[in-house]
């Protein structure tokens, strides 16, 4: 689950035995105890500087890599 300061995100696949593991590194790191994932709002209302709203409605960097 990212969360809405992630900016980046990279994860990997690999096989063991019988089953996937996916392992996920984000950054900023999240997860905090008591805080919350997303902000309230409208999509793209709260974009930094240097970003701009694409359109899945998500704010972007126009460095952002996706594959």
């Amino acid at each position: 689950m990212a969360w809405a300061t992630t900016q980046s995100v990279g994860c990997a696949v690999a096989p063991c035995d019988s089953y996937w593991s996916v392992v996920c590194h984000y950054t900023p790191g999240g997860n905090e105890l008591n805080k919350h994932l997303y902000m309230k709002g409208s999509p793209c209302s709260n974009c930094p500087d240097g970003m701009f709203c694409n359109a899945q409605k998500l704010c972007r960097t126009s460095s952002s890599i996706t594959q």
